[in-house]
């Protein structure tokens, strides 16, 4: 019995254990792989890039190899390219019994072929400045790849070491540099200037000159020069220019011209 008033509570139940489970915890979640490290990247490039079937004897050759992937093509040596071999199945003997495969050199054309991918990599990195990597070796472009292997870059890299590129690529001078150190104009070589009735043939062999020594561009009052490179040259180019003017403009406002821009030499 309860007194009155007072209502019977009941308790509430005891907590529920959690259920523990016997099994081995689940795995982690597998990082996905870039496709350049995959099959598929290799197989894009046979069938995409290089437009042979996954079955021809380029790609035989290249399996023989052992290549797998972009980033095995990346891997390969020219002396790789030079000794693959492509199987070619042989008739029963005499008995009826199978023979070995004979392994025949990959024709010259295939191995230029593969040569060239590696040096349109090369192309994309040191001279585009748009390398290739694991996650967009599956955007490679055929058509630019065809337009890279009939230019002058593929016929330096198929007639060049790695060593040889990578030496001459770290010793690459800059425009402006290679015009400094190869610079041997002579202001002397100018026609000068120092009678108004002069102006047209001063002006028509000054202009001949530029255009021979690439200094034509200073004489063009839109040209806009756009990359560092290009900036760092054309300063090169307005001072040697300015030099010129200096010793050719010999009459007064000639002379006036060059005191009012010897702080730009523009």
């Amino acid at each position: 019995m309860f007194p009155p008033g007072k209502n019977r509570v009941t308790p509430p139940p005891p907590p529920r254990r959690p259920h523990m489970t016997t099994g081995p915890p689940p795995a982690p979640a597998r990082r996905t792989r870039p496709p350049g490290v995959c099959r598929e990247s290799y197989e894009y490039i046979i069938r995409d890039v290089f437009h042979y079937d996954l079955d021809s004897i380029l790609a035989q050759a290249l399996d023989h190899y052992g290549c797998n992937s972009y980033a095995d093509f990346v891997s390969m040596r020219i002396s790789d390219i030079e000794d693959l071999v492509y199987p070619q199945s042989q008739t029963p003997n005499e008995n009826g019994q199978s023979r070995p495969p004979i392994y025949t050199p990959l024709p010259k054309t295939l191995k230029a072929l593969v040569r060239g991918f590696l040096g349109y990599i090369y192309h994309r990195h040191y001279v585009l400045k748009d390398p290739i990597n694991a996650y967009n070796c599956m955007q490679i472009d055929h058509d630019l790849f065809m337009c890279y292997r009939c230019s002058a870059e593929c016929l330096v890299f198929n007639n060049s070491t790695i060593s040889q590129l990578l030496i001459f690529k770290a010793s690459r001078l800059t425009p402006a540099e290679y015009f400094d150190k190869k610079l041997q104009l002579d202001p002397s070589y100018f026609p000068t200037f120092s009678n108004d009735k002069q102006w047209d043939s001063f002006n028509l062999e000054l202009k001949a000159l530029c255009r021979v020594h690439n200094l034509h561009k200073v004489l063009n009052p839109a040209y806009k020069p756009s990359t560092v490179d290009d900036k760092d040259l054309f300063d090169r180019h307005q001072a040697f220019l300015y030099m010129v003017f200096v010793k050719t403009l010999l009459t007064d406002k000639g002379k006036q011209l060059v005191r009012e821009y010897q702080t730009t030499y523009d």
